[in-house]
């Protein structure tokens, strides 16, 4: 029963983490545009902030779902940039431990990071035309800038994080393919 539980927080941090949250980044300033600009809008979603909530996150899921989807494309032209082989990739894509190794869960953890700073660092980009329409209204235009370069130094920022672990990814996969080679037995051996 524990190991069902650890797997099953284990998928629900991932979703948080991967889908949820840069979803949650993208659509807040457009939700927030959208609402100030249309009271009768504004009070349809204010009646039930349970169904408001529940709403925000499931349409911050979907959105974070297509936002990992950019982030593997960006992934895979990252890996294909830095002439990574698609060979070696499906090699480690077969893989199959008796004993798992430290090093797959490290990997494992990296992968979660890795598509998080990469949707992130989209979802901030995307976000940038929702969070004028959102600010301007009520801010200067100054505070609109300012937002908009801490915006783009975090996703910059985001991006540069995610290359360096892509990195440290494809090392490790690297490793764990070369201990994994089992030498062919010798004709000679008893079974």
């Amino acid at each position: 029963m524990k190991n069902v539980l650890s797997a099953f927080r284990s998928d629900v941090s991932r979703i948080l983490v991967v889908d949820v949250l840069p979803g949650g980044l993208l659509i807040y300033p457009y939700y927030r545009w959208v609402v100030s600009s249309y009271p009768a809008l504004a009070a349809f979603v204010g009646a039930s902030a349970f169904a408001r909530v529940v709403a925000l996150i499931a349409l911050a899921a979907v959105v974070g779902i297509l936002l990992e989807n950019v982030a593997s494309r960006v992934e895979y032209e990252l890996d294909r940039k830095a002439g990574r082989s698609e060979k070696e990739w499906f090699d480690y894509l077969c893989l199959a431990f008796r004993v798992e190794p430290l090093g797959q869960e490290y990997a494992r953890e990296l992968v979660m990071r890795m598509k998080f700073e990469l949707a992130t660092a989209v979802a901030l980009v995307v976000a940038l035309p929702g969070t004028w329409l959102a600010l301007l209204p009520r801010s200067s235009v100054m505070a609109c800038v300012f937002v908009s370069i801490a915006m783009l130094v975090i996703s910059s920022w985001l991006f540069n994080e995610a290359k360096s672990s892509g990195e440290v990814l494809n090392k490790i996969r690297k490793r764990l393919l070369e201990e994994a080679k089992v030498p062919p037995e010798h004709p000679n051996s008893s079974s």
